[in-house]
């Protein structure tokens, strides 16, 4: 292949020689400039093994996908925050509910147990049955 290419080369004239070798030039100039800007912005992607030189474009998807990340990260933990705060409210409200209900109990309790007092302490009825400090005391106990 090299002999025919150096005798189809040797029965050129000069001109046509280098008129070739000119646009051969400026097609090995061409690729390399190729090659070089395709470098520079994309990088080199092999099939088995994956980028092995990272381009601009590269740098600039890791850059924008961590950022991204970083942002859909704090976007979650706001959401985060937001429901555990609703959670916190929801709380509060059940508890101070519960308290009031707590304390509205204690209150009919005192109540009735005051109003059992009061009707022990009245019976002094004929029937002859009066309670003692034991009986009053289990009663109170339950």
């Amino acid at each position: 292949m090299i002999a025919l290419i150096s005798a189809g080369w040797s029965i050129l004239s000069g001109k046509s020689q280098a008129a070739i070798a000119l646009i051969g030039g400026f097609l090995l100039g061409a690729l390399l400039t190729f090659l070089v800007v395709t470098f520079v912005y994309e990088g080199l992607r092999l099939p088995l093994i994956g980028q092995v030189v990272g381009g601009r474009v590269q740098t600039a998807v890791k850059a924008a996908t961590a950022e991204l990340v970083a942002r859909s990260e704090v976007t979650a933990l706001n959401a985060q925050l937001k429901e555990i705060e609703r959670q916190r409210q929801a709380a509060d409200a059940a508890a101070s509910a519960a308290r009031t209900r707590a304390d509205l109990a204690q209150k009919e309790t005192d109540d009735a147990r005051a109003k059992l007092d009061a009707a022990i302490a009245a019976d002094a009825g004929p029937d002859g049955c009066a309670f003692t400090d034991d009986d009053l005391e289990w009663l109170r106990q339950h």
